[in-house]
């Protein structure tokens, strides 16, 4: 008995060996050749790779931009002065200081400075939205082009380990994150920062003691958003992985939703897709608690300096070193600064899903493949086609305890007909897959005349050469242009449109498709469908004929090429196929023995090695492996046909008269080609639309019945999003009260002043409690919500009828773009999002009405900004809803050039296609690059106007307050109440633009997925 950690060593000849143990396990050496193969270097996710493909250009608009947004944020802190002088006025009035008149005219004077800063702030808030927005679209659009060109750079065994599933979730949803943290996202973070260091500048100018007090804890916050930055990376990074696993067998099933249906295993795909979406959720669940964690502390940490601010700045007040006035002006300049603080973190976690989703992504982009079709290296010789193998020997990177090849050597002379038969893995393919320098071997050399070609130029050495595969790939373009694509690297490739009419048509007469070409109604121009649907397997395997030889190719590979074509066709094309192959070097890969009778030398193949070689007559009197195949196939053909068996044709012949039935492909009939193809056509020219505008309330509705099992942790995030919301307006009360205990006995102000001290720790721990629980309860309802969306996509795709995917709107990239980013988008509608946006709307309806009960008239006439607010959101909306529409369709038609590039990579590889589709993707992209432009210069304003509209509201309520107060309509308390919930209200308002551009996408997203029939067919 061999134990299990034995080894078995095949010897070779040249005293080369290929050591194989018996667990499974490789020669080291071996091993190390394989793993180079598909070693990926692991990048170290860092933000600010993200902006490696920036050129000058988008730096200096960038710059620019970082320029106008550091002015903007100067606007708000520069009001903490002129309240402080606002102080003063109230103040010096009321003690009779200063007259009505003079009174008046100092705040009408500070009104004008009101709207002057606003304008100012409009102007800079729209350059740097509008400078952000557009360069990140087209920092994004080098991502996704650089993306897709070093995919596609790869060499195949890479492509054994992933599919074109991860990589439409890469260059889709992965990519979207990035354009999220490279945008409006990083600038308005900015934007608060500066806001906030002006801010406590303005703070330290006033009071450095009091200032540094309450600095002392900004430190905590820093602390805290980096660790919940670092943890939403990981989980992040997680997430990504286990959608790109998914993505990959959504890509499959649909690509070969056929067979899918065929053999029903919907219902096992469906299953395994959910199995890693489960994986997914579990890390969503995970970076919601990081992330709703970090936002509570960060706002305790907030409110928590302002108790301990207002304490010590009384201490500072009773020693005479400040004013009451002065701890207005700071504790204003602080709120200013805080809130800047607090508003980041709602962006920041746009950077750390950033991050995490363009590692993989970078991971592709800087690899340099061992075998890199990009590289300018290695000889261009003159070519005569003699090709060898000398002691080849090869192990799949994907089957490392599978040998393929063992020590094969063969010669194949400049000219020759070579037929490679065998039974199915006995290492035909291989060879032409190490011909074509699809791998490399681990042992052994393959040379083109004398020249091992490694050593050679590898796109040079693929356009010698033209394959023809078992299974032939046409892309989702017109005949014409299929054919075409074979004239590539020839000297035909820039001939004139005449030119290349002509060797279009004459390769098609060549492989007899001439005839049924003339037959379709648009002829030549024929759309042929993705993958080729719209007609059958035997016209494919005809048009891929006339593309193989239409650059007349020094070197004919031919992989089955006539098996789907029937008995008449076969004939046919086999004459002239062997026309074709005169005056130049074929290989032909065949199972059915009748197309390789006339090759110069056959090759028989077993289990790696070479069995037998000579011509059809040298092996038939051998009796050998040959002869086995031949007397294999006669049986058959004789139990299928028994008419043969009474037939004089010799035995050893009766092979070439094989039933077609047998080893050929069922031959779809060219009218049912004919009929789609003008259905289509009358489709089309009728005006059919399918589309369905669903209004938000209807969108809503079915989001909510798909989130129906949260219900509990959706109520549980509302309360909590309401209660966060009253804590602003709650905090603009306790906040105008300071300054009421100034002025009484010591005893008694320290008393008051304890007492609002602790007021403001309650707020700090009710803030930490409940953005806490938002944060958890929306983060885990939405990571639900993107996993049942998934996969009740998934699930509705698989049971539509084939007609739905034959639909040009229906292709493989579409569906699975939309699997990808949609249900991640409808987030938008849930999740986070809703909870921060019912939070502001809390704040400014809590807000408004406190006002009233305060002090109604001056609220009153603040609450006219509203409408303009509202009106000004909803043109935004309308326009982001069109640029969304048109953006969403020109992704996913590029990111169908992308999916349709990676999952036919052999033979985009084989026909050296890499430039001429990367030069499509660019051209797709030049829509959603327009769209975004517009997206910039339009939708900039209303988050201008948002941003601009605090000094406006606060200006009118700073001018007519001052009317009621000269007029003792109010007093200094009730001013100052209804004052600050005016402040705070419009400041919630205006971050509520934020989440317009989200919410719009959400919305598209949603819409987009309710178009599919039965959606919600398995939900309860």
């Amino acid at each position: 008995m061999v134990e299990e950690s034995a080894t078995v060593t095949i010897s070779t000849e040249e005293d080369q060996s290929i050591t194989v143990s018996m667990d499974g396990n490789l020669d080291p050496s071996y091993e190390k050749f394989i793993e180079s193969q598909v070693h990926i270097d692991n990048i170290k996710a860092s933000y600010w790779r993200l902006y490696t493909f920036a050129t000058k250009r988008d730096w200096l608009i960038m710059f620019i931009g970082l320029i106008f947004s550091g002015a903007a944020s100067a606007t708000l802190p520069l009001l903490t002065i002129l309240f402080g002088k606002m102080v003063d006025y109230f103040t010096q009035f009321q003690m009779r200081k200063i007259g009505p008149d003079e009174f008046a005219s100092e705040v009408n004077h500070d009104t004008l400075i009101f709207v002057y800063l606003g304008c100012i702030d409009f102007f800079a808030t729209y350059i740097y939205m509008a400078a952000w927005v557009y360069t990140g679209e087209r920092i994004s659009r080098k991502i996704r082009e650089k993306y897709l060109r070093a995919i596609l750079r790869q060499n195949i065994a890479y492509f054994d380990k992933i599919g074109a599933g991860e990589v439409i979730s890469r260059i889709t949803s992965d990519t979207h994150l990035i354009q999220d943290g490279i945008s409006e996202k990083f600038v308005m973070t900015f934007h608060y920062l500066c806001q906030s260091i002006t801010a406590f500048v303005i703070a330290f100018i006033k009071n450095w003691k009091m200032t540094f007090v309450i600095c002392c804890l900004i430190p905590l916050v820093g602390i805290t958003n980096g660790i919940v930055n670092k943890l939403s990376a990981v989980f992040m990074k997680r997430t990504s992985d286990f959608y790109s696993r998914s993505g990959r067998i959504a890509e499959e099933a649909i690509s070969t939703i056929r067979t899918v249906t065929a053999f029903g295993t919907q219902k096992k795909l469906s299953n395994l897709y959910d199995y890693y979406l489960k994986d997914a959720k579990v890390e969503g669940r995970k970076k919601s608690i990081a992330s709703g964690a970090g936002v509570g502390f960060t706002f305790f940490f907030i409110y928590g300096f302002f108790a301990l601010g207002f304490w010590y700045g009384t201490k500072l007040v009773l020693d005479g070193e400040l004013s009451p006035g002065g701890i207005v002006t700071i504790y204003y300049a602080a709120i200013i600064g805080s809130f800047s603080l607090g508003n980041i973190t709602s962006d920041i976690q746009a950077f750390s899903f950033a991050t995490g989703a363009s590692s993989k992504i970078f991971e592709t982009i800087f690899r340099v493949p061992p075998i890199d079709i990009e590289s300018e290296e290695g000889e261009k010789i003159e070519v005569k086609g003699h090709i060898q193998l000398k002691n080849v020997s090869f192990i799949y990177p994907a089957r490392p305890t599978v040998q393929t090849l063992n020590n094969v050597t063969l010669d194949i002379e400049p000219g020759a007909t070579v037929a490679l038969v065998g039974s199915s893995g006995s290492g035909k393919s291989t060879i032409v897959s190490l011909i074509l320098r699809f791998y490399d071997p681990v042992a052994g050399e393959v040379q083109l005349d004398g020249h091992d070609i490694k050593s050679l130029n590898l796109k040079w050495l693929r356009r010698q050469m033209s394959l023809v595969s078992q299974e032939p790939v046409l892309f989702n373009t017109t005949i014409a242009e299929n054919v075409a694509h074979g004239l590539i690297g020839s000297k035909y490739e820039n001939a004139s449109e005449d030119k290349k009419r002509e060797l279009i048509e004459n390769a098609c007469l060549m492989a007899n498709a001439h005839d049924f070409i003339m037959k379709l109604p648009e002829k030549y121009e024929t759309m042929v469908g993705e993958r080729g649907f719209l007609i059958s397997g035997g016209q494919k395997q005809r048009i891929a004929i006339a593309r193989a030889i239409i650059k007349d190719p020094k070197i004919l590979l031919l992989d089955e090429a006539t098996s789907a074509l029937d008995t008449q066709s076969e004939s046919t094309v086999q004459d002239a196929l062997d026309k074709a192959s005169k005056n130049r070097t074929t290989i032909v890969i065949a199972h059915r023995l009748s197309t390789i009778c006339n090759a110069t030398k056959i090759i028989v193949m077993n289990q790696g090695t070479i069995m037998e070689i000579g011509n059809h007559e040298e092996l038939m009197e051998k009796k050998g492996a040959y002869y086995s195949l031949v007397r294999a196939q006669r049986i058959q053909s004789i139990k299928e046909n028994p008419d043969l068996l009474n037939s004089s044709i010799p035995s050893e012949d009766l092979i070439i008269e094989e039933d077609d039935h047998h080893l050929g492909r069922v031959i779809t009939n060219l009218s049912a080609s004919s009929t789609i193809l003008s259905k289509r056509k009358a489709d089309l020219e009728a005006g059919m639309k399918h589309d369905y505008e669903y209004t938000t309330w209807e969108i809503l509705k079915k989001v909510g019945k798909i989130n129906r099992p949260e219900i509990p942790q959706i109520i549980i995030g509302l309360l909590a999003a309401i209660f966060c919301g009253s804590v602003y307006p709650v905090f603009a009360i306790i906040f105008s009260h300071i300054l009421q205990p100034f002025g009484k006995p010591p005893d008694q102000l320290k008393h008051e002043v304890n007492f609002w001290s602790v007021m403001f720790l309650v707020i700090a721990v009710v803030s930490l409690i409940g953005q806490t629980v938002q944060g958890v309860a929306f983060g885990y309802s939405g990571a639900n919500l993107i996993e049942r969306i998934r996969s009740l996509s998934f699930a509705s795709m698989l049971r539509q009828d084939i007609e739905f995917f034959d639909d040009e709107l229906n292709s493989v990239g579409v569906l699975t773009s939309s699997l990808s980013e949609d249900a991640t988008r409808v987030n938008g509608l849930a999740g986070i999002t809703l909870g921060t946006f019912l939070q502001v709307v809390t704040t400014v309806i809590t807000g408004f009405v406190l006002g009233l009960a305060i002090g109604w008239k001056l609220t009153l006439v603040c609450a006219i900004c509203i409408p303009l607010l509202i009106g000004s959101d909803a043109i935004c909306v309308k326009m982001l809803n069109g640029f969304q529409k048109k953006t969403k369709k020109a992704y996913e038609e590029s990111a169908q050039i992308a999916c349709e590039s990676a999952a036919n990579i052999r033979t985009v590889a084989a026909l050296t296609r890499e430039e001429d589709l990367c030069n499509i993707y660019h051209q797709k992209l030049d829509e959603p690059m327009k769209q975004g432009f517009n997206n910039a210069l339009y939708a900039s304003i209303s988050s201008a106007f948002a941003q601009s509209s605090v000094f406006f509201a606060d200006g009118l309520a700073f001018w007519y307050g001052s009317r009621l107060f000269r007029d003792g309509e109010y007093d200094l308390n009730t001013m100052f109440t209804v004052f600050f919930t005016i402040i705070f209200g419009s400041m919630a308002a205006g971050r509520a633009f934020q989440f317009v551009p989200d919410i719009v996408k959400a919305k598209q997203a949603a819409a987009s997925l309710q178009l599919l029939p039965d959606l919600f067919l398995d939900l309860p």
